[in-house]
């Protein structure tokens, strides 16, 4: 009896070519993941607001050495300490936005202060401080303007000052707050003069606030000057805000109202 030969089955090129793609299709499923997620997820913008305002340039120079990092890999808590070592922030919400955006916004307690900040190797000598409490007006000039001409002479850099003591630099701007020191403040320094400015400027409309290390001059318009120290005391310093009106009325020719006293004392 004759046997029958068992047929090969013909393999067609487009059967070897099938078995290729399957065994290549997993790969080219991970290279297709790899490449969007490298193109969908890479950080190219960065949109930053702080308190419904926009971050400051200091924020974004910060938050610029994320730009093209793959926004799976970016580590929020770094994100978070690098914020908080310029402003005072309560709450940080940072998300991804179509397309490659990297979004934040942030919430801090109070608005910062902006400040033109100077360290000098000297401050301004003052006339007032050559002559005894007890001296008359004439025989010195009013320190905000001594202050003011030496400030010509001084290269003063942008500062927003925070409730928190922090001081973070930003973009060139005027300010009537001047504050000069010799070494750089401690955080508890900026802290007073955050707390100090911001009652001033609810019992007064100062036109200019000048700081030498710990002493703050306020000068108004026509109005004698103030002289007020830091650490100071709340309870009186608010008084004698409250009473800076009839002060200037029960001496003539006052030219500083000095409360770094108990009582104020009026030269």
């Amino acid at each position: 009896m004759l046997q029958k030969r068992l047929r090969t089955p013909f393999d067609s090129p487009f059967n070897r070519l099938g078995r290729l793609l399957r065994r290549l299709l997993p790969l080219f499923i991970l290279f297709l993941f790899i490449f969007l997620a490298n193109n969908l997820f890479t950080v190219r913008k960065i949109e930053c607001v702080f308190n419904n305002d926009a971050c400051s340039s200091a924020v974004f120079e910060k938050l610029n050495k994320y730009l093209g990092s793959n926004v799976l890999l970016i580590n929020q808590k770094d994100i978070s300490s690098s914020i908080n070592s310029l402003l005072s922030v309560e709450n940080i919400k940072i998300g991804f936005k179509v397309f490659n955006t990297l979004s934040l916004r942030l919430n801090g307690r109070l608005v910062s202060l902006n400040a033109q900040v100077s360290l000098t190797q000297e401050l301004p000598r003052l006339s007032l401080d050559d002559v005894s409490l007890s001296s008359d007006s004439a025989e010195f000039i009013k320190p905000t303007e001594e202050i003011n001409q030496f400030n010509k002479t001084v290269n003063f850099s942008n500062f927003e000052i925070w409730d928190n003591g922090l001081m973070s630099p930003v973009a060139s701007a005027e300010s009537k707050i001047k504050y000069l020191f010799t070494e750089k403040p401690t955080v508890q320094t900026v802290k007073s003069v955050y707390a100090l400015v911001k009652l001033v400027e609810k019992y007064l409309n100062a036109d200019q606030i000048m700081i030498l290390n710990q002493k703050i001059f306020l000068r108004q318009a026509n109005q004698p000057d103030i002289i007020v120290n830091i650490p100071f005391d709340e309870d009186n310093l608010v008084q004698a805000l409250q009473s800076y009106e009839y002060l200037t009325t029960i001496k003539k020719d006052t030219k500083v109202i000095d409360l770094r006293f108990k009582n104020p004392i009026l030269r």
